[in-house]
């Protein structure tokens, strides 16, 4: 399966006469894999043993190791936390064993549709089904719960819906509301000590002690909003649960199931749907696989190539062909708010771009699927029945995922002459920087006893103000996917000034630890090499250090941080190669 991604990206560069980048060093590959798979650098005995393994298929064993591990399913939590929005708490009550549901999961492998379905469906406490979580998230408010689920799982955006029709795209008001009735079955109570239920609608008060459920009650009519101004509805008008054909030209459904777009290895275990939420759930997983399967296919793919500059993070219009930009286009009109479809949005969040291939662009209906690396990923995915550990399996196995990294900007290593047109075609992973969630932990694992701080999963998923991790760029969840790996002057002087960093670089440190059982210089400067950059120091990289601990101004404990300072702060320890 590996094959068909790269003959659909190789068949590209060749048309163009384009050059493919080379293959990575197993230096960078390991770093690369470990950082981006589990979240976490590799351990100096790790580096040291795979880069003197000489077992021809030891990198598609480094993948099978990496993506089995329960770091790899924790690493991909965090992930998901940052598409779902998540936050600690809903209705005064923590969500931490909604967290803990997602967690086991992932663990456990559980097909990515089969979890939507679960989130989807779920109704009852968090006690009893952990599950109903996400929709305790919304807190009584259905409308942000229909668009959170056409953004977050089919990658429709109906952010302007929730106050207007979108001038240029077909999403209206009454669609999302159309579409919201489907939610108008659930009621979300608070259950108090006294028995009593407390219905609750996204205001009004929250009671402390009680227990937030998801119960299913008398059907209530929505309405339309009292200041509508459309034809097509009056003011306080009752609206008619009805799903979009997303694929059927702008018709519309009512209760029958459509034929999935590509059949599934694994037949569904839903039966037709009977009520609104199983309609709903099928509506998402089943009647829009193609369009659902492109969704999670290209999350992943990205976050195995990391950021280029291609196409919008999100779909506004369901039914208009994709018009890729280019890219000088993008660069100069990615922050004033213009579309890559050349037309100017109503844009209620970030101007943030998808990258790398066009995973959510303007339009994911079948027969608009023409970009050929999004049609193998999303085949792919659906071969593999949603099971996402084998997902991951084979895109870290194509070629693309072992090419050397390449500089998103850098047009001179494919052919200066063809730009445009490889603008969302990427043969090899790109540059970037660490996220926030993997430069703490890495340090974390640096400094080791010498810190008390906790990793990263182990903190609250929405941090102060000030806090380091918000600063290195972790997320507030005010939106889908909105952290950043930025690099500036705020960024290099916390890596200068940094307790976490001074504490990776004082004796009684893990790396400094695992040095000071090293016989001679040498010996620890490689081991400092391979702890903090996964590889052995260059020969003049050698000399400059024995030139350190040959002096006699400063003893070896103090040489011995000085060297784990200076490459803790050098930009490779900072970027994925």
């Amino acid at each position: 399966m590996a094959d068909s991604i790269d003959v659909a990206v190789e068949d590209i560069y060749a048309k163009l006469i384009a050059i493919l980048p080379p293959e990575a060093t197993d230096e960078a590959f390991l770093r690369r894999a470990h950082v981006s798979i589990t979240g976490q650098l590799p351990s100096s005995q790790e580096a040291s043993q795979f880069l003197g393994d000489v077992t021809p298929n030891k990198r598609d064993l480094l993948i099978d190791r990496l993506v089995e591990s329960p770091q790899a399913a924790d690493h991909l939590f965090q992930n998901f936390a940052g598409m779902l929005r998540l936050r600690d708490e809903a209705l005064g009550a923590s969500q931490r064993p909604f967290h803990d549901w997602m967690r086991d999961s992932l663990r456990k492998n559980m097909p990515y549709d089969e979890m939507v379905h679960r989130m989807l469906t779920a109704t009852g406490t968090l006690a009893a089904d952990p599950a109903v979580g996400w929709l305790l998230a919304a807190e009584g408010r259905p409308v942000p719960a229909a668009v959170d689920t056409c953004h977050v799982w089919l990658g429709y955006d109906l952010q302007c819906a929730m106050c207007h029709d979108h001038p240029f795209a077909d999403s209206t008001q009454k669609e999302l509301y159309q579409i919201t009735a489907y939610f108008a079955g659930l009621r979300t109570v608070q259950k108090t000590p006294d028995g009593k239920e407390h219905e609750f609608h996204g205001d009004g008060p929250s009671f402390a002690s009680a227990v937030p459920a998801i119960t299913e009650g008398r059907l209530v009519r929505l309405r339309l909003p009292s200041d509508y101004k459309y034809r097509d509805g009056n003011p306080m008008e009752p609206v008619k649960p009805v799903l979009p054909r997303l694929g059927g030209g702008g018709s519309s459904k009512t209760w029958e199931p459509a034929s999935p777009y590509a059949p599934l290895k694994r037949t569904s275990e839903y039966p037709v749907p009977k009520d609104f939420q199983e309609s709903l759930a099928h509506w998402v997983t089943v009647e829009n696989a193609d369009r659902f399967s492109h969704m999670i296919a290209g999350r992943l793919w990205v976050g195995m190539l990391g950021e280029g500059e291609s196409f919008p993070l999100h779909a506004t219009d369901l039914r208009e062909p994709l018009d890729t930009p280019r890219l000088e286009d993008l660069v100069s009109l990615m922050d004033i708010g213009y579309s890559g479809t050349r037309r100017w949005q109503c844009l209620a969040g970030p101007t943030r771009r998808m990258r790398s291939v066009g995973t959510r662009g303007d339009s994911l209906e079948k027969e608009q699927l023409t970009h050929p690396v999004m049609l193998a990923l999303a085949t792919v995915m659906r071969n593999v029945s949603y099971d996402l550990r084998e997902f991951q399996r084979v895109i870290w196995r194509t070629r693309v995922a072992q090419r050397q990294a390449m500089d998103p900007f850098d047009f001179g290593a494919i052919g200066r002459t063809k730009p445009t047109a490889l603008a969302d075609t990427s043969a090899s992973p790109y540059l970037r920087r660490m996220s926030a969630d993997q430069l703490w932990d890495a340090l974390i694992s640096l400094a080791g006893e010498n810190t008390t701080e906790k990793k990263s999963s182990e903190m609250p998923l929405i941090l102060p103000d000030g806090h380091p991790l918000r600063e290195l760029g972790r997320s507030t969840h005010g939106w889908s996917d909105d952290s950043h790996a930025s690099i500036g002057p705020a960024v290099a002087r916390w890596m200068m000034h940094s307790p976490l960093v001074v504490a990776a670089a004082s004796p009684g440190s893990r790396v400094m630890k695992e040095m000071n059982r090293a016989s001679d210089p040498d010996a620890r400067i490689r081991q400092a090499f391979l702890a903090i950059l996964s590889r052995n120091p260059t020969t003049r990289e050698l000399e400059r250090a024995r030139e350190l601990y040959g002096s006699t101004e400063m003893d070896t404990p103090s040489v011995d941080s000085m060297l784990v300072w200076t490459l803790i702060n050098t930009s490779e320890f900072l970027f994925l190669h």
